[in-house]
């Protein structure tokens, strides 16, 4: 793909719009409720994403899905205003080790809390 998951949220706050074809199985949309309830202007059209920007993202309750659709889901927390907390993290724990650590390096306010059952 061109444009991967991640960097789609960075369209998410240009404000114009944007239209990202998929080559890849529809399934991997599933993180496109999670990031509207973040306040994001996104459907599809078939194979494709068409995403509006927006001013700004608010925080919200969100479960990743996948591992590519988390990363997004971390990206979009990181620039939203306001609490995010990311449910899911086994997905994220499949391809990156500790990005809590990394993200706190670069400045940001993050933590990870255990889930209880």
């Amino acid at each position: 793909e061109l444009i991967d998951h991640s960097s789609e949220c960075l369209l998410l706050l240009h404000e114009s719009v944007h239209k990202l074809p998929r080559s890849h199985y529809l399934g991997r949309y599933r993180h496109i409720d999670a990031l509207r309830e973040m306040g994001a202007d996104i459907r599809t059209a078939g194979k494709t994403a068409v995403i509006r920007g927006v001013k700004n993202l608010r925080g919200a309750a969100v479960t990743a899905s996948d591992l590519r659709g988390g990363a997004a889901l971390l990206v979009a927390a990181l620039a939203a205003e306001g609490e995010t907390v990311l449910g899911g993290l086994r997905h994220l724990n499949r391809g990156y080790e500790e990005p809590e650590s990394i993200l706190r390096e670069l400045g940001a306010d993050v933590c990870r809390v255990e889930e209880s059952n």
